[in-house]
């Protein structure tokens, strides 16, 4: 397919999306950095590449001041110590029950690794479990997901 700059997915896929066969054959027009009105395919492309570019630069960075200012705007709820205490609690039969109940067909985060998985892996996955949330507990990060967690 032809008509985007960058070969690249997210340069892909609208591009894909106007080209189907019964899409409109008309982009609607926009104005591009020097307020031109670009109404073909690669003219569009071109706006969303350098919105894309403008959005991810540095200069687009927050400086550390607006940052703290604005996180010191956020009210954040303390857990009193009554709550701390039960979270380190071992988990009830009653938790464990509605655990082992979770369909077995969706994928409950990010890593897409679905509940039958870990029910069926169990046995393997805990000490590899164990040792993430050790660590996590030690460097205070936790991994991004769990199948970088496990390599």
């Amino acid at each position: 397919m032809r008509g985007y700059g960058v070969d690249d997915r997210p340069q892909r896929t609208p591009a894909k999306m106007l080209c189907q066969p019964g899409a409109s054959p008309h982009v609607v027009e926009h104005l591009d950095e020097c307020q031109e009105r670009q109404t073909t395919l690669a003219g569009f492309l071109q706006i969303l590449v350098s919105l894309y570019a403008r959005l991810y630069s540095d200069s687009m960075a927050p400086n550390k001041e607006d940052l703290l200012a604005y996180l010191d705007t956020i009210h954040l709820v303390w857990m009193d110590c009554a709550h701390c205490l039960y979270r380190d609690c071992p988990f009830t039969e009653e938790e464990l029950q509605v655990i082992q109940a979770l369909l077995g067909d969706k994928a409950p985060g990010l890593d897409s690794l679905t509940t039958s998985f870990y029910k069926e892996y169990a046995a393997l996955l805990t000490p590899h479990l164990l040792a993430m949330y050790e660590d996590s507990l030690e460097t205070r990060t936790l991994p991004p997901s769990l199948l970088e967690a496990f390599w």
